[in-house]
């Protein structure tokens, strides 16, 4: 008997299916062209392409200088590092507020803010003088952090001049701490906000006790001194207590130099362990 062959079904190849046929293709097409809409719509359409550069509270400062800087900066925002776009998206507030410190030292703070979709908003403070810091023949304004802004002439202001050696200050830099410090003149520093505040300490304590007015403050490596508007003057001792040797003064000039005394006087010293004055 003869074994019967057992019964092979044909082989068959299955069909691959067609990319084109997959909804997960066609939703990644999808995705793919949304995101290029919208990154098309943020950065390149003209909706959000920045027009309008408002500046607010500019009393000293160029309005028009303002402006060409930030609309310099505008046009030099870069995609992929050669695509220009002035989209209010790629505008960096923090670098451009850094621009403006730097270009305008009359400027104390900036504040940045984006009016959607097309308008940014500077808003500026800008510095006020508390005197004028002079060195050789250039005097500069300069405001109650210490920071030299604007080149003036002497006028009436309050005056402070520097004896101490050194190169001259740029604007928008702080004085050198010249009170405290003998070393070579800092381009980057001036004078420090703590010892300014020790100046107009002490002309304020000076006209509303005293009733002395100050025609100006000279800075030394050793001593403050101070030329009263009677052409008299005051050395403090910078680096000792301020408020003490104030007191000394008022005890001396109270009890010890009649008022119509005054005018006869060359200086007073505070400087040392007991008061020391000399008259002409």
């Amino acid at each position: 008997m003869k074994k019967s062959q057992g019964f092979k079904r044909p082989y068959q190849v299955k069909k691959k299916k067609s990319i084109l046929k997959s909804r997960f293709f066609w939703l990644f097409v999808l995705i793919l062209i949304a995101g290029f809409a919208i990154f098309y719509l943020l950065i390149f359409s003209p909706v959000f392409q920045i027009k309008e550069i408002k500046i607010v509270n500019s009393h000293k400062v160029s309005i028009t200088e303002l402006q060409e800087l930030v609309k310099n900066q505008v046009k030099h925002q870069w995609v992929l590092g050669f695509l220009s776009s002035k989209s209010i998206f790629l505008f960096k507030s923090n670098k451009v507020k850094e621009i403006i410190l730097e270009q305008f030292p009359q400027i104390a703070e900036v504040n940045l803010v984006k009016e959607f979709p097309k308008t940014l908003e500077v808003t500026i403070k800008e510095r006020v003088a508390v005197g004028i810091y002079c060195r050789a023949e250039n005097c500069f304004f300069i405001d109650r952090e210490g920071i030299i802004f604007e080149k003036s002439s002497q006028g009436s202001n309050l005056v402070i001049k520097s004896n101490i050696a050194g190169e001259e200050p740029a604007l928008g830099n702080r004085v050198v701490d010249e009170l405290r410090s003998s070393s070579p003149f800092a381009k980057a520093r001036v004078i420090e906000k703590e010892n300014l505040d020790i100046i107009l300490e002490i002309k304020n304590k000076l006209k509303r006790i005293l009733q002395i007015d100050i025609e100006e403050f000279i800075i030394s490596e050793d001593k403050l001194t101070v030329r009263t508007s009677q052409g008299w003057e005051i050395y403090f001792d910078p680096k000792g207590d301020i408020s003490w040797q104030l007191t000394e003064l008022i005890l001396v000039l109270e009890k010890q130099i009649p008022l119509q005394e005054r005018e006869k006087l060359e200086y007073i010293d505070l400087r040392f362990s007991r008061v020391y004055y000399k008259y002409r």
